[in-house]
C-alpha cells in the first residue's frame, strides 16, 4: 500500500476516532454534571424539608409554652390591672429559665391593641405597637400564629409565635415568644 494510499485511509480514520473520542468525552462529561446537579437538588430539597420540619416542631413547642403561660393567673390579673411590675415580677424568673434552658430569647405580652406592655428580655422598651405580620394574622384570625421574621435592631432571622390570650372566654391581649 502506498504512502498517499495509507494517508488518505488513514487521516479519515483517525479524524474519525478523534472526533468519536471527542463526542463520547464530551457525553460522559454532560451525565457527570447533570448527576451532579440532580444530587445537589436533592439534597437542597432534603434540607428544605428538614429545616421546615424542625421550624413546625419548634413553633408547636413555642405554642406549648404559650398555652401554659395563657392559663397561668399570676400572670393574669397583673396583665388585666396593669400592673407592669407584678407581671416583671411573675414573668422575670419564668423568662430566665426559658432563656437558660430552651433558648427562647423574647417574651411579649400585648394589649388588644398590639400596644406592648412588657417585653421581659427588655422591660424598659414598651409603648410601641406591634406591627409584625405574626402578631396581625393572631388578631385578624384569632388563631395562633407562626412564621420566621426578621428583627428590626439587629437583623436576625427569629422564628415567632404570637398567642391570642383568652382569658375567661373573652380575648385580654396576646402573648409571644
Amino acid at each position: 500500500m502506498s504512502a498517499s494510499l495509507r494517508r488518505r485511509v488513514a487521516v479519515p480514520i483517525v479524524l474519525g476516532l478523534t472526533t468519536l473520542v471527542a463526542t463520547a468525552g464530551a457525553l460522559f462529561h454532560r451525565a457527570q454534571q447533570r448527576a451532579l446537579q440532580d444530587q445537589r437538588d436533592a439534597d437542597l430539597a432534603a434540607m428544605d424539608a428538614f429545616v421546615r420540619s424542625k421550624l413546625r416542631s419548634e413553633a408547636f413547642l413555642l405554642e406549648a409554652v404559650l398555652r401554659t403561660l395563657a392559663v397561668n393567673e399570676t400572670l393574669q390579673e397583673p396583665f388585666r390591672t396593669g400592673d407592669r411590675t407584678a407581671l416583671l415580677d411573675e414573668a422575670g424568673p419564668i423568662f430566665e429559665d426559658l432563656r437558660a434552658n430552651h433558648r427562647i430569647t423574647h417574651l411579649y405580652f400585648s394589649d388588644l391593641d398590639r400596644v406592648n406592655v412588657l417585653r421581659v428580655h427588655r422591660p424598659e422598651q414598651f409603648g410601641d405597637t406591634i406591627p409584625r405580620q405574626t402578631t396581625l394574622d393572631a388578631e385578624r384570625t384569632g388563631q395562633v400564629a407562626r412564621g420566621v421574621e426578621v428583627g428590626r435592631l439587629r437583623g436576625l432571622t427569629t422564628l415567632r409565635v404570637v398567642l391570642p390570650w383568652v382569658v375567661d372566654g373573652e380575648r385580654v391581649g396576646y402573648l409571644g415568644l
